[in-house]
């Protein structure tokens, strides 16, 4: 009977979100710390009349890098005083561009709403000069201008595209790798380079002047691998491309193992490996030296290895879902793992069973005679000379003792002893010589 897998999803640690407990001593610091440089700065704004700039630069930012530094070391030690005057650096310049930004949209606002009349949205701006007023002209010609360009472009674009994804979904050609090859090309194509290209080609060739439909022509390539790709997913309902770059990966690997190493026993030992690919292409620029039927077997022989793969990594995952499952907690948890906590998990990871031994054919059984020992240090035939010089030293009988010889100083003193009766001679003294006259 087949077993029953659980796809209940796992339940959110609660330890996952330590940002969200936030005890009530550390909250009152953090507004203890926003709020007293805040009430200076208000008191000297309005008891001492100082500038609004001056003092927000000069006296707020200064008291709040300090309350911040302080909250920090109060609250996370001094580890804490980089941290806060990181996050009230961050804060204020924040605040500062968000508070410009306000100021000109409510500009905008302000006087736009002299413009919100009905013939602004008909109205052009020929006769509009920078001293009209704001209830003259209107933005009819950039509505009219953004309908054309648009317009044409997906007249010309969604056809073509949706020709592209049934090519490429539904047809086996030999163009496929190009085609699919220019759209990703294309994807990647800056829109000021496919204007200036158009701008070269038309305008400034003479051919014609600045108009709508020209601009529609620059938009073409930039819209063609969008709307092509978007057919793809939803028009064929073709799978997410995530996995896209593992499966070219085995299928090259498998590829590999029937046309090149011999791992097949339909292909046989025979390599049909032929050398790269010369275009893009793929195809296109791809000689193949084996006959229809040769490829149909390498196909199926790919195949069967890759489903073979699959299916065993499908019953690995499922027979080990609870350790899946406690790894994906531990990170959510943690967020990185060293090496005794992957340990730890790991620890009941079942593993499948052993594969049977793969023969390349029936005539050809595995090997009785297993292969021969590794030395563990030095070759074989050293160790071999190794033991036999030691036995042999270990046959010889005690050498005799050898008697020393005589050093360099006892040969000289024989001599010396001999010469101690004509040295005792000379041991009379002299008679002194007569004084010269």
């Amino acid at each position: 009977m087949e077993k029953v897998v659980d796809l209940t999803p796992v339940e959110r640690p609660k330890k996952s979100t330590p940002w969200t407990s936030v005890s009530a001593k550390t909250k009152l610091t953090l507004i203890v710390a926003s709020l007293i440089p805040g009430i200076i700065f208000l008191y000297l704004l309005i008891a001492a009349d100082m500038d609004f700039m001056a003092g927000l630069i000069l006296v707020f930012l200064p008291l709040q890098l300090v309350s911040s530094s302080l909250a920090g070391i109060l609250i996370l030690g001094r580890r804490g005083i980089l941290d806060g005057m990181m996050i009230t650096t961050t804060l204020f310049l924040g605040s500062f561009v968000f508070v410009l930004l306000m100021s000109v949209m409510w500009a905008v606002i302000e006087r736009g709403f002299a413009t919100l009349s009905p013939q602004f949205i008909y109205q052009n701006d020929v006769y509009v000069t920078p001293t009209t007023g704001l209830e003259i002209g209107g933005v009819g010609h950039a509505i009219l201008g953004t309908l054309l360009v648009v317009g044409l472009s997906t007249i010309v674009t969604v056809p073509l595209a949706l020709a592209t994804a049934v090519y490429l979904t539904e047809t086996r050609g030999k163009s496929r790798g190009l085609i699919r090859t220019l759209l990703q090309a294309m994807s990647g194509l800056p829109s000021v380079v496919s204007g200036l290209f158009i701008y070269s080609m038309l305008i400034i060739s003479g051919i014609t002047a600045y108009a709508g439909w020209v601009g529609s022509l620059a938009l073409i390539p930039l819209m063609l691998p969008t709307v092509s790709r978007v057919a793809e997913e939803v028009v064929f309902h073709d799978p997410t491309t995530g996995a896209s770059n593992d499966f070219e990966k085995a299928t090259s690997i498998a590829r590999q193992m029937v046309t090149q190493y011999g791992f097949s026993t339909s292909v046989g030992a025979v390599s049909y490996a032929n050398g790269a690919e010369v275009f893009v292409g793929r195809d296109m620029g791809h000689v193949r030296e084996f006959s229809e039927a040769t490829a149909q077997v390498i196909d199926i022989e790919i195949r069967s290895i890759l489903d073979a793969a699959h299916d065993e990594a499908y019953q690995a995952i499922n027979l080990n879902r609870k350790v899946l499952d406690a790894l994906a907690k531990a990170l959510m948890e943690e967020e990185t793992l060293n090496q005794e906590q992957i340990a730890k998990i790991f620890k009941n990871l079942k593993k499948l069973p052993q594969r049977q031994l793969w023969l390349s054919k029936a005539s050809r059984p595995v090997s009785t005679v297993g292969p021969i020992a590794i030395p563990t240090k030095g070759s074989t035939s050293s160790k071999e000379k190794a033991a036999a010089a030691k036995a042999k030293a270990g046959a010889k009988p005690a050498a005799k003792p050898r008697t020393p010889r005589a050093s360099a100083a006892s040969k000289v003193a024989k001599p010396a002893a001999k010469a101690t009766k004509p040295a005792a001679k000379l041991t009379k003294p002299r008679a002194p010589r007569p004084p010269k006259a």
